[in-house]
Formats: C-alpha cells, structure tokens, sequence
C-alpha cells in the first residue's frame, strides 16, 4: 500500500497545502516520502508516500528514467506481467521496479497502449513535461484507489485517499470543487496550461469486463479444457497465486 498525490493549479511557492493535504495520507508510505516541484510546469506538484516491496534501492518515486528524462511517474501498484513486457517488448529497464515497466511502455507507443497492455493492479498519474499533458490511469476493477480533485477554475488533484484533497477547498477562492472516484478501468488525458492549471481533453474506458486482454496471459486461452471447468478454475487459481509472488 502505497499513496500518490498529485496537484496541477494551485500556487506552490510554499508548501503550506501540500502540509494540509498530502500528509494526511502519510500513514500508507511508512518508509519513505518524496514531493517533487518541476520548474518546467508551474505550480505542479506531485508527490509519494513509499512501502517499500520491490527495489528498495532504485525504486523510489516520483520515477524518471534516463531515456525519457520528460516523464515522471507516479503509481501504486503492482504490476505482475513487467517481466514479460521487458521480453516482450525488448525494453531495457533501468530499475528492479515493476511500475517501470508503465513508463516504458508509455513512452514506446502512447497511454492507450500502454493500460491495455498492464496485468496487475494500479493508479497512476504520468506527467509528459514536454508535451504539457498529464496521464491518469486506474486498473480494470479498481482495486487501487483512487480520488480526483475537479473545480470550475482549472484545478484538478489526484490522490489514493479523498482527505488527501478535502482541505484544499481553502485553496480556490470560493470556486465551486467535488471530490469524487476516479472510475476503474479509464484513462484520462488533461492538458496542462502556462499557470499550472489543467483541461480534460479526454476520458476514455481501456477496458469492460468480459473483454479478452489485449496483454500475453499467464494461461494462454487455448490450454484451458472446453469442458473440464475444476480443471480451468484449479489452473487459472494457481496461476493467479503464482504471478502475485513477485514480490
């Protein structure tokens, strides 16, 4: 369990919000912290709250790689297929985390492309500096949480518990605000503006139950039995155990 944050819109020439708000999910990153200001997008701020279980040495975030210096991530999950997208997709991998693994895949082929093609768990929010847009993401049945600050004057928040966001209300000079989920299964594209604050340009569904995965399963669908179902569901259930234990 860990807890990501992230505010576009707001002044950030002191931290006094980001004491309000991002550390009241503190309590979901017990090993470490980190809140990031990037001067290439004003008054963004985006911050992680750590517990540490796959690559305690390289894989704190927010994340940036040497090979798209331009994206920064955010997310809390597990992604149990990031061994096999680095095989898949010939990737060269920087860290022992498995989040990289969407920063990956992002950069070679794009946001849609990269959540169809996620096994695992997971909420997320990329940062493309250069294009100025922002990337939100949350996996198919919503198993990680996830709350979007939305306002009427351009400022939109991101962060895995509600109260993470409640106390910026103070912050929009009487501005009209909801907090609301962020639906499993969609991907969100917003564009960023000159003072931080940030557009919705599109939400989309990656992703509806019943639907085959666009992703290499662990069980490819041709080895199950068409008429032996304990077989299928005694398969199927060890093979879920089995990828969970990347850890």
């Amino acid at each position: 369990m860990c807890g990501i944050w992230a505010l576009f819109g707001i002044e950030t020439d002191s931290v006094s919000h980001c004491d309000a708000s991002f550390n009241k999910i503190r309590h979901r990153g017990p090993d470490a912290w980190r809140i990031q200001f990037d001067n290439r997008l004003k008054n963004t701020c985006i911050g992680f709250m750590r517990l540490t279980i796959v690559d305690s040495i390289y894989g704190m975030q927010p994340m940036i790689l040497h090979k798209y210096p331009l994206l920064t991530l955010i997310c809390n999950g597990e992604l149990y297929n990031c061994k096999r997208l680095k095989e898949e997709f010939n990737f060269d991998y920087e860290t022992q985390c498995d989040v990289e693994c969407i920063t990956q895949l992002f950069g070679s082929r794009g946001i849609e492309h990269c959540v169809k093609n996620l096994d695992g768990v997971f909420a997320f929010v990329l940062v493309d500096s250069k294009e100025q847009r922002a990337f939100v993401a949350r996996d198919p049945y919503g198993v990680r949480p996830l709350f979007r600050l939305i306002t009427d004057v351009g400022v939109v928040g991101f962060s895995s518990e509600a109260k993470g966001l409640m106390s910026l209300s103070s912050k929009l000079n009487g501005g009209k605000w909801k907090v609301e989920q962020f639906p499993p299964g969609h991907f969100a594209e917003y564009k960023l503006h000159p003072d931080g604050t940030a557009t919705l340009v599109r939400m989309e569904k990656y992703y509806s139950l019943g639907e085959t995965p666009a992703f290499r399963t662990l069980v490819p669908y041709e080895d199950l039995s068409p008429t032996d179902i304990k077989a299928n569901i005694r398969t199927l259930f060890t093979a879920a155990i089995r990828k969970r234990l990347m850890a």
